[in-house]
């Protein structure tokens, strides 16, 4: 008797197991993992079967689920909400199947996916439209809308309809020419059968196609080439030696006075910069934030064990700013470029394909300062404001709060106009950030606490950030005229520094903010927004709009994880 054709498609149903009765017929391998599965998720599992996997027995014992070590028959359906058949006779489970239609109860033959049709369903269960619509957009990428062309494909390729979903996976197409189309790589393919052949050469070419994993290690292969090329250590005063002073004072001097760090790098008395000014609690006012020396911690810590440990780097003297200390520090902040990548690259790939998130994140390395700052001027702090920037942005998507918090608190501690950043999640999560508010805002002082104690043992304030003492208020190094003066158009397009002028690239993301809102609106809103109050907080600096000798407009460090996924 031939099997009959199914005139219908699945309907795609959800079941609540949990305290339902599930038999389960076959004792194998098989039957383990749904026993396991269903225990899982709250069912009172009973297997059926004349012998069981060690683990079945093991789980009998304890009293996980029941056995019945006997041959099948239809009384072991009684009172079941779901049957399993998990055996490798397909005549019994033919039979195990009439029996449960007599009965009216749910069967689960546990076929291979060989001969099965595939459904993916969507809900929106927890009445959250949006993410919903973020699920979508990411599932849209990576499997084909459309479960009928799939089924329709198979026939010609039946025994491999794995292989027929890796290659849509691998293809990436969510997207269609037009509704109720099939994806491009189905209406390829069936092109290719109906011509004799052709879809085998687009599936060869389609298996050399691009991976997460290949894409991440072409990112991290072109970051490891530019800095063999350009990374190299140095100092640049008075910035780098103000942010890098503070590694030495506290590792080895634990005083943060900071006196002999700045006369080392000549800083003092008549230096580039002529600061006489002592605090109240006597010691030298660096109005330089210390979240970057947390950050290159690890590497000078590292580099002071390997100094240790190799002799012919012994030479050089233990006092935290010889040449094996700063190569510590410069490669953490060069590691700094690397994060601000990957991080992009992750919540690019959350609504864009491998191929455009890859290329825009390779851009985004030679296109911005980021480069620049994490290998030539590596300690200035613009590589660590931009990496942690960018973990602000990811842990937002992830819904992590405390964790992007953190990031904020930290982010502040590099640079104070981070500090803006503490909106991120809200505007990117919305609602469920709101209601973890103070998970945000713990983390935040946390990650703040390294400036906080600076603070106070400087100045005896933990809210003091600069240097405002008498006499160097109106310095005129500092060039603050709390936004006496707004350089608006000079900040963007000045030939002197101007952003859009020495990056472009930043400017052509910054025109793809709209596109960025429609594919989520919370993101676009948090770049266009941080994006709007970074280029504010930059004009408003009198006389130093260019950032001084910067690369470019370096100050837009925090945005380069926007600037990438615009």
């Amino acid at each position: 008797m031939t099997k009959r054709e199914k005139k219908f498609p699945y309907y795609p149903i959800f079941l609540d197991i949990e305290d339902r009765d599930v038999v389960i017929i076959g004792g194998g391998p098989v039957c383990e993992r749904k026993a396991e599965t269903m225990m899982k998720y709250g069912a009172r599992v009973t297997v059926v079967a004349p012998d069981f996997t060690s683990a079945i027995e093991s789980w009998a014992a304890a009293g996980k689920l029941k056995i019945r070590r006997k041959q099948y028959d239809a009384g072991d359906l009684d009172g079941a909400s779901i049957v399993i058949a998990s055996t490798d006779d397909e005549p019994f489970n033919t039979r195990i199947a009439d029996d449960c239609r007599q009965r009216r109860t749910r069967l689960d033959p546990a076929r291979g996916v060989d001969r099965r049709k595939i459904a993916c369903a969507r809900t929106d269960a927890e009445g959250r439209p949006a993410e919903v619509r973020r699920t979508r957009i990411r599932r849209d990428q990576r499997c084909p809308r459309h479960p009928p062309a799939l089924g329709e494909e198979g026939a010609a390729d039946r025994h491999r309809p794995q292989a027929l979903f890796r290659r849509h996976h691998r293809a990436g197409r969510g997207r269609h020419a037009a509704a109720g189309q099939a994806p491009r790589s189905v209406r390829d393919d069936r092109q290719g059968v109906r011509r004799g052949g052709g879809g085998a050469e687009r599936e060869s070419a389609r298996g050399a196609a691009m991976t997460d994993r290949g894409a991440i290690a072409l990112i991290i292969a072109v970051w490891l080439l530019s800095a063999l090329i350009w990374l190299r250590p140095g100092i640049t005063k008075p910035d780098g030696v103000a942010y890098y002073a503070y590694l030495p004072s506290t590792y080895f001097d634990t005083d943060l006075l900071l006196f002999n760090e700045w006369q080392h790098f000549g800083m003092l008395p008549n230096g580039l910069i002529a600061s006489e000014g002592l605090t109240p609690n006597g010691h030298l006012a660096d109005h330089w934030t210390a979240g970057s020396a947390v950050v290159w911690y690890p590497g000078f810590v590292a580099a002071d064990l390997v100094r240790g440990f190799v002799p012919s780097l012994q030479r050089f003297p233990r006092d935290g700013a010889s040449l094996p200390y700063n190569a510590g520090a410069v490669s953490a902040s060069a590691m700094c470029g690397l994060v601000a990548l990957l991080a992009g690259y992750a919540v690019a790939r959350q609504f864009f394909a491998i191929w455009p998130s890859t290329i825009a994140t390779i851009a985004i390395w030679f296109g911005s300062s980021l480069m620049w700052y994490s290998t030539r001027e590596a300690l200035m702090a613009h590589a660590v404001s931009a990496a942690v920037c960018a973990l602000i942005v990811l842990a937002s998507m992830r819904k992590d709060f405390l964790a992007a918090g953190v990031a904020a608190g930290l982010a502040f501690a590099i640079r104070p106009q981070n500090a803006t950043f503490i909106i991120v999640p809200f505007l990117i999560a919305g609602l469920p950030a709101m209601r973890k508010w103070l998970a945000v805002i713990g983390g935040f002082v946390a990650g703040a606490l390294p400036q906080i104690v600076v603070g106070v043992v400087l100045y005896g304030n933990p809210l003091t950030l600069l240097n405002v003492l008498p006499g160097h208020a109106q310095h005129a190094f500092y060039g603050w005229r709390a936004f006496e003066h707004l350089w608006i158009w000079e900040t963007l397009f000045s030939w002197y520094h101007g952003l859009g002028v020495w990056t472009p690239l930043a400017i052509v993301g910054v025109l793809g903010f709209p596109f960025l809102i429609r594919a989520h609106r919370g993101l676009g809103i948090a770049a266009l927004s941080m994006f709007i109050v970074q280029w504010a907080i930059n004009a408003s600096v009198d006389r130093f709009f260019w950032s001084g000798s910067s690369f470019g407009q370096r100050r837009f460090d925090n945005c380069t994880i926007f600037f990438l996924l615009g």
